[in-house]
């Protein structure tokens, strides 16, 4: 937010604000070449060797052959019980935990909070202050805010927040 600050309005500064942003991506994207494949990919494409290997690099071999054998009954006793239909999602709890979670995002949506972040900078500059600034703020006490928010989360429960907010 800082850096924003200190760039966007210089000339062009947009881009090189547009550019650092893509940073992470970037590391993301080559740090995934990297990685493992999933042990569960594997075992579901029948290379349980692999999978074991890979187990290998973070478990005790004892751990992974366990985890590896876990795995693969997982795998064996979902394919007995046959592919989901989608249907399923419209019945019993599945049915009630989905409106749940279209409740709480159509709530989440209608407190507000989007109209402030888009109509912000229009407020700001018509009393005189920085559009840039308004958003380097609001970025800022976002970002602040959400480790109180997840430690809260933590201690408290995501069920309990969620009744009594």
């Amino acid at each position: 937010a800082f850096i924003d600050q200190l760039i966007v309005d210089k000339n062009e500064g947009w881009r090189a604000v547009m550019g650092i942003i893509c940073l992470p991506a970037v590391f993301l994207i080559v740090g995934m070449i990297f990685l493992p494949r999933s042990p569960r990919w594997l075992v579901q494409r029948g290379n349980r060797k692999a999978a074991l290997e890979v187990l290998k690099t973070i478990r005790t071999e004892e751990e992974a052959v366990q985890e590896e054998e876990e795995i693969f009954r997982e795998i064996e006793k979902s394919k007995q019980e046959g592919e989901p239909a989608w249907s399923e999602l419209f019945q019993g709890r599945c049915a009630r935990l989905l409106v749940l979670g279209i409740a709480l995002q159509t709530l989440q949506q209608l407190v507000g909070m989007n109209a402030f972040m888009y109509f912000g900078p229009k407020i700001f500059a018509s009393i005189g202050f920085s559009k840039n600034l308004f958003t380097t703020i609001n970025n800022f006490v976002n970002f602040l805010s959400t480790f109180p928010a997840v430690m809260l989360a933590d201690r408290s429960g995501r069920r309990s927040l969620m009744l009594w907010s």
